[in-house]
């Protein structure tokens, strides 16, 4: 079973980038959660999973949005199952990863490798057919295969990397491997995901720092970068002309609409948000994750969304190197990437699963896990070790 549900995994981290349908890549999620059953059976192992450490966290942030559903205005049937089966699908997920994390952690690297190949292999596929049919008209790399939002799957490329630039700063990796960071890195770039790059740039910098070569090779690049910007007709009009996207108007709109609100729980999870932020240019949607918790889920979704997502983040930097696997470090600075880029977009993560599912569930419940899956022996946490 655990490699049954290790390989489902796999394949759900594959399909973001070469399905192109949502609806087909939603079969994976349910396949998953569906061999997650097999640890279900277990009762020690789903106490394991919720009652330890780890377990309260990935709980907490699906259950607000789950009652929020209660004072919801406007409620579908059809959005409340959206939601539950998403919430479902992550909760039993999660049981299954606390297997994988007792039984065989390794095979999070392994995950972590099928992250990063199949977003080489997306952005690279993705970038030859822009350049094939490339038009001045429309510059912007829009995406191919399953990249159906191209800001969105930038986020997820990006995130696939960090990886290996945490390596290479703390020496475990050559420098040759940062060749696989250019696909990803060159997706973005042309998509014109501005957000993401910029907090790509924060995280790697952070990760830089005890290494002031290879923080000068970054600064060097981020100069290259920004000549590139200002001497690229191409890029120019792909990072320059969209201006600030109205971003400041839809903002400053939500936050007036959330004062609305109870500021306490929101307005709930599916209340209808309509902003005209042009002449007949409405938007549905904050283009915040952290505005979009306020508003639907009011400051109590806010202050969890942010405590629980702290506390993972130092969970998973403190686990860096015990018993040689160096887990939670990795996944740490993948949800420290997501949470920032998430500023600007991220609406959907605790909605219904989309391509946010990958770059921030993913690292919730590998950290939790993680969590969950460690004892303590003579005063401190170390990883049990794999049966395999």
């Amino acid at each position: 079973m655990p490699r049954a549900f290790a390989t489902v995994l796999m394949l759900l981290l594959v399909s973001f980038f070469f399905v192109p349908e949502q609806h087909q890549r939603n079969w994976l999620l349910y396949l998953a959660a569906l061999a997650a059953h097999g640890f279900l059976f277990d009762r020690a192992a789903l106490g394991r999973a919720y009652a330890r450490r780890g377990g309260w966290a990935v709980a907490a942030l699906v259950a607000l949005p789950a009652l929020s559903l209660a004072w919801s205005d406007s409620l579908a049937a059809e959005e409340a199952v959206d939601l539950l089966l998403a919430a479902y699908c992550i909760l039993a997920i999660y049981v299954g990863m606390v297997g994988l994390a007792e039984r065989r952690p390794r095979v999070f690297d392994q995950l972590r490798h099928a992250l990063l190949l199949a977003a080489n292999l997306g952005a690279l596929l993705s970038i030859g057919h822009w350049a094939l049919n490339y038009d001045p008209a429309a510059p912007r790399l829009m995406g191919w295969l399953g990249l159906d939002n191209p800001v969105h799957a930038s986020i997820l490329v990006l995130a696939a990397t960090l990886p290996i630039w945490d390596r290479v700063a703390r020496r475990q990796l050559r420098r040759r491997w940062l060749l696989a960071c250019l696909a990803p890195c060159a997706f973005a770039l042309f998509a014109g995901a501005r957000m993401a790059l910029v907090a790509y740039l924060v995280v790697v910098a952070l990760l830089a720092l005890a290494r002031w070569r290879l923080g000068a090779v970054i600064s060097a690049s981020a100069l290259a970068g920004l000549a590139a910007l200002v001497g690229g007709e191409a890029l120019g009009a792909i990072w320059l002309d969209r201006g600030l996207s109205f971003r400041p108007v839809i903002w400053a709109e939500t936050w007036a609409a959330y004062q609305a609100c109870n500021p306490l729980v929101g307005c709930g999870i599916f209340s209808p948000l309509k902003i005209e932020y042009a002449p007949g240019a409405i938007a549905d949607r904050a283009h915040s994750l952290y505005l979009a918790a306020l508003y639907h889920q009011g400051l109590l979704g806010l202050v969890t969304l942010m405590a629980v997502s702290g506390w993972l983040l130092h969970r998973g930097l403190a686990q860096a190197g015990s018993a040689g696997v160096g887990l939670g470090r990795d996944w740490a600075w993948m949800l420290a990437y997501a949470l920032l880029a998430s500023a600007t977009s991220g609406d959907h993560v605790l909605v219904r699963a989309t391509l946010f599912w990958c770059y921030f569930w993913l690292p919730v419940m590998v950290l939790a896990a993680s969590a969950t899956a460690t004892r303590t022996v003579t005063g401190k946490e170390s990883w049990r070790a794999d049966p395999a």
